[in-house]
């Protein structure tokens, strides 16, 4: 829980989210108890994905364990509760890097020449958030571009930013489904553009 949240919403919160998590993990058991192989076809092959099931059961059943004892303040005491729900969030975060990187490993096996341009569009997204931090550091240079950002701003404010993030998906997509791998490399570039442009023209517009 972060220092200017209320408990109350916090509580209200965790309490919406497990309400979810459990939903889904009562629908996600009885397909898992129905089925030995749940297989899917991508393009020639066929791939059991029962194992994402068994990994968000396991783990979100964790989380839902401990999210029950750190609710429970009035009977174990807060220190006890506070801990119980930091152990319970990080069953949750663990179930999502669980779950993040055995799907890579499956977009890999079924495009491995295409998904290593498709996660480089990760390093993209952190150089523009370090950018981004060091801009704020520099002050001066912060000051004699307020003039230019607040023209920008205008300027994005019929929907651009809406086209930046559909041509971004468009160029994923070819990155990733195309049939011809000589797009593939044009393809990441004017991708990596239109995704610095979105981030940025979001940004402006929460601004202004």
């Amino acid at each position: 829980m972060s220092e200017k949240e209320s408990p109350s919403s916090f509580f209200r919160r965790e309490e919406i989210r497990g309400l979810f998590v459990l939903g889904l993990l009562a629908v996600i058991a009885s397909v898992r108890i129905q089925n030995d192989e749940i297989m899917v076809i991508v393009g020639e092959n066929a791939y059991n994905v029962v194992i994402f099931l068994d990994v968000m059961i396991v783990m979100w059943s964790f989380y839902a364990f401990f999210m029950v004892l750190g609710l429970s303040e009035d009977i174990i005491g807060k220190k006890a509760s506070s801990s119980f729900r930091e152990t319970s969030a990080t069953y949750l975060y663990i179930s999502f890097v669980f779950l993040a990187f055995l799907s890579i490993l499956l977009v890999y096996s079924a495009y491995p020449t295409r998904t290593p341009w498709a996660l480089g569009f990760l390093p993209v997204l952190i150089a523009y958030f370090v950018i981004k931090r060091l801009r704020k550091i520099r002050k001066p240079l912060k000051k004699t571009l307020k003039i230019s950002v607040r023209h920008f701003a205008t300027r994005i404010k019929s929907n651009l930013y809406q086209l930046f993030l559909s041509a971004f998906l468009v160029c994923f997509l070819m990155v990733m489904f195309g049939k011809f791998e000589e797009y593939v490399i044009p393809s990441f570039i004017i991708g990596s553009l239109m995704l610095i442009s979105f981030l940025i023209a979001r940004e402006r517009i929460k601004k202004s």
